[in-house]
């Protein structure tokens, strides 16, 4: 399950959510494992702006 922030960030993004939720499991593993792997707040927000970019740079394809 993502977390809550991450999740919130998704909500608010249509095509990023799309996209996250056609992932493989081990996608999804991966992204969850780099936003939980910040240690300061300011980063985890970072990596979430970065990961809906990333997800909705996919939803161009």
């Amino acid at each position: 399950m993502a977390p809550m922030d991450l999740r919130v960030a998704l909500r608010c993004d249509d095509v990023a959510r799309a996209q996250f939720e056609r992932l493989a499991p081990s996608h999804v593993r991966d992204y969850l494992n780099w936003i939980d792997s910040s240690v300061r707040a300011e980063t985890r927000r970072g990596r979430i702006g970065r990961c809906l970019d990333m997800l909705r740079d996919r939803g161009l394809d």
